[in-house]
């Protein structure tokens, strides 16, 4: 009778997620059909043995992942007033962000795009110059989204030193 499987990876272990370049922990471990499958940084993604690489055996480069989160607090539909339009009522029909990052800095821009009510002429207008018809409850909704930046990363850089203190 042969010994049963064990995972390669334990809960608490910080691996590479080959897929991505991106790093995690594994924080659950699934075993289906024989198989072990592994949640990384509590996802809704599971990923097998042969996608993940302890990271202090992780020679290639990584990715940075950055974390980004929106506000948008006003809805596809919505109608609004602009500054400097005279009282003319717009529906919101679109909402574009633009994320910009250079050496040393980086910062986000919402655009919203707006329908004149009584003509349908389209503007673009950024969120300080719009104002909700009638003022009321909060109806904001936040959006996060994971970005990957495509700078790459020594592997090593992320390992502790042998001489700094835990």
């Amino acid at each position: 009778m042969s010994t049963p499987k064990r995972p390669k990876f334990s809960v608490g272990d910080i691996v590479v997620n080959t897929l991505y370049g991106t790093v995690g922990t594994v924080t659950d471990i699934q075993q289906i059909d024989g198989t072990f499958l592994y949640e990384i940084n509590h996802g809704h993604s599971l990923f097998t043995e042969q996608a993940l690489v302890l990271l202090s055996e992780f020679t290639d480069d990584l990715w940075i992942a950055e974390e980004i989160e929106i506000e948008l607090p006003f809805f596809l539909g919505e109608i609004v007033r602009v500054r400097d339009y005279d009282g003319h009522l717009f529906k919101v029909v679109g909402v574009r962000t633009e994320i910009y990052r250079y050496y040393g800095e980086g910062w986000e821009e919402t655009i919203y795009e707006l329908k004149r009510l009584t003509d349908g002429w389209e503007i673009e207008v950024h969120l300080e110059d719009i104002t909700p018809l009638a003022d009321g409850e909060e109806t904001s909704v936040t959006l996060v989204q994971d970005i990957v930046i495509a700078t790459p990363m020594n592997a090593s850089l992320l390992l502790p030193s042998a001489d700094s203190e835990n």
